[in-house]
């Protein structure tokens, strides 16, 4: 899972209303633009934080992977001067009561610069559409917008999505779970794990954040793999079985 920033500017209650987020593919120059580029990395699930007017307005989840879309019809015309071909992302959008108000949170961003993230040395944005969000100022701002929020509901939201990023951001497993594959190895050290060579896909869970889905763990499956591999990264580095 990934999580963007997007810079919505007058596209903003045009895109909420419709349920999506759309770039052009190229500028009105007819060059590349990473804001632009970068929507193409979205997949199914990714975390989106949606800002305008300087102020971080919805959080949302992707609904589909991107894909190649026509313009849709902006109410402003400024919008519909953009080439036709473009990049689309179907989103479900969640609300903050409360916008968070970037210009309170530039020094926090000097302080905790992060050059893979949305924004610049001097704490404002990038002057992109699309970026990527590094996770520590993701979690920052949903820690900050739960704060003055007022409805129960959207502090429920903002807490599921804070708890999915810093699942995400720990993902290691955790002591318990290491345990557990280590007395499985320890237990079955001579028996050396058979496979068909049939990869199978992999298995999903729900996490909290709107029933977002999410790789399932299986503690067994995990040592298996570790003694097949004989402890190594990779069993068969040609194919990246594992």
């Amino acid at each position: 899972m990934s999580v963007f920033f997007v810079f919505q500017g007058t596209t903003y209650d045009d895109e909420r209303k419709g349920g999506f987020v759309w770039s052009p593919q190229l500028n009105k120059r007819g060059g590349k633009n990473r804001g632009f580029t970068n929507m193409t990395y979205i997949k199914k699930e990714d975390f989106i934080v949606h800002s305008a007017n300087q102020m971080i307005k919805s959080i949302s989840i992707a609904q589909t992977d991107c894909y190649e879309a026509d313009r849709p019809d902006y109410t402003t015309a400024e919008e519909n001067l953009w080439d036709k071909q473009g990049y689309m992302v179907n989103t479900l959008y969640k609300d903050l009561d409360q916008p968070l108000k970037l210009s309170k949170h530039r020094e926090w961003l000097i302080e905790n610069y992060r050059p893979n993230s949305a924004f610049l040395k001097d704490g404002r944005g990038k002057q992109q559409y699309m970026c990527l969000l590094d996770e520590d100022h993701a979690i920052y701002f949903l820690e900050e917008a739960i704060k003055i929020q007022n409805s129960e509901e959207a502090v429920r939201v903002l807490k599921r999505a804070l708890q999915d990023i810093i699942g995400e951001k720990e993902s290691e497993y955790d002591v318990v779970e290491k345990q557990v594959i280590d007395n499985l190895v320890d237990n079955e050290a001579d028996v050396v794990p058979e496979w068909t060579g049939e990869q199978r896909a992999q298995e999903m869970t729900t996490a909290s954040f709107e029933e977002r889905q999410k790789p399932k763990r299986n503690p067994k499956v995990a040592a298996a793999a570790l003694q097949r591999a004989g402890y190594q990264c990779e069993f068969n580095p040609n194919d990246r079985i594992f």
